[in-house]
């Protein structure tokens, strides 16, 4: 089910013929073309950019990363209107300006700026001995961004003088400020906190209070005690019983994935339960003509996967660098399946025979 026969030069070739043709590309539109399924057009690409012969953008289209030749870096422009609004902005701010100084950004600049790495590279500029973060435009050269940081810090005002007795009134009036705000900010905290602990002492209390009515109760014949211990016995046993009924579930679902990728001949590379019963992470190893590629899979024991599910594997898979394989035992949503094919993911039901 998941080998297919692919002649891997062939297939690396035709993956750079078309970049080179189409320009920066998603992955389902490289397997497409390619015909190969996108499981292994990830794992091909992941190759060629292993081997330099094309590059990957950080800028994000329906959640997927361009493939592109170094050549081709303009043309990733044309992409910038799926970018959120202020990493839009931002990005037009910095190809207007140049360079940009990190200091004088509001935070979601500075944020925007560590997003859009495809067009904004980071200049470190020492300053009387100190440090400072510069950002300049990615086509622009070091000569040409060190002349413009030159006449940015020209154009800076020149610091005031220090003033000591100007500076030392409102000093005074700050700690004033701070004496009259510290006991606020006390009696809020302070306060908040003894409610809850006198509530805990009412409750003990009431639980104290209400022993001698049951001991009342024994007096008349002792049938509200043994019907209370007959109720805590009978709901002990039932926890057992829950409990005794999970464990098989959660045993069953690992040995039902296990037994799916074992029948597909599939290798468990590392495994780990990240929810019992229900999420399961694997590292699997596949063996094709392609050689032996290694995949990160999350096997999710629902009855509808969604998209929502869908985007949580596939971060999660970026942060280990593989393909992704998602495996479920129940169905996939129409939507998620169609989200997997933009992003390239194979998607695999444990009812599948």
């Amino acid at each position: 089910m998941f080998q297919e026969k692919i002649n891997f030069e062939e297939a690396k070739n035709k993956a750079v013929e078309f970049i080179k043709r189409n320009g920066p590309s998603l992955p389902s539109q490289v397997a497409k073309e390619v015909g190969i399924p996108p499981l292994f057009a990830s794992a091909l690409l992941s190759q060629l950019i292993a081997e330099k012969s094309v590059k990957v953008s950080e800028l994000k289209v329906g959640g997927s990363p361009l493939y592109y030749q170094e050549s081709q870096k303009e043309l990733l422009l044309n992409f910038t209107t799926f970018m959120p609004g202020v990493e839009k902005e931002t990005c037009e701010k910095l190809k207007k300006a140049g360079v940009l100084a990190d200091d004088g950004l509001q935070l979601q600049e500075k944020v925007a700026l560590r997003n859009i790495r495809d067009f904004s590279v980071p200049l470190n500029v020492k300053i009387g001995g100190e440090g400072k973060i510069f950002w300049r435009w990615y086509s622009l050269t070091q000569e040409e961004a060190s002349k413009l940081v030159e006449n940015f810090l020209r154009s800076l005002p020149a610091p005031p003088a220090p003033v000591r007795q100007q500076e030392e009134k409102p000093l005074q009036e700050e700690r004033r400020e701070v004496r009259e705000i510290q006991p606020e900010v006390k009696v809020e905290e302070e306060k908040e906190l003894a409610p809850g602990e006198k509530e805990r002492d009412i409750k003990v209390e009431e639980r104290v209070v209400e022993k001698p009515r049951a001991e009342e109760d024994v007096g008349a014949g002792g049938v509200t005690v043994q019907e209370g211990e007959k109720q805590e016995q009978e709901s002990k046993v039932q926890a057992r019983k829950s409990k005794e009924q999970r464990k098989p579930r959660e045993i069953d679902f690992l040995q039902e994935v296990q037994e799916f990728l074992a029948k597909n001949e599939v290798k468990i590379i590392e495994e780990v339960i990240v929810r019992k019963s229900s999420e399961i992470e694997f590292v699997l190893q596949l063996s094709s003509s392609l050689g032996k590629m290694n995949f990160f899979a999350i096997a999710k024991n629902k009855r509808i996967l969604t998209p929502a599910d869908l985007m949580l594997a596939y971060y999660r898979s970026q942060e280990k660098k593989l393909p992704l394989i998602l495996l479920n035992s129940g169905k996939f949503a129409k939507n998620t399946e169609e989200k997997a094919g933009e992003l390239g993911i194979t998607l695999k039901s444990l009812q599948e025979k």
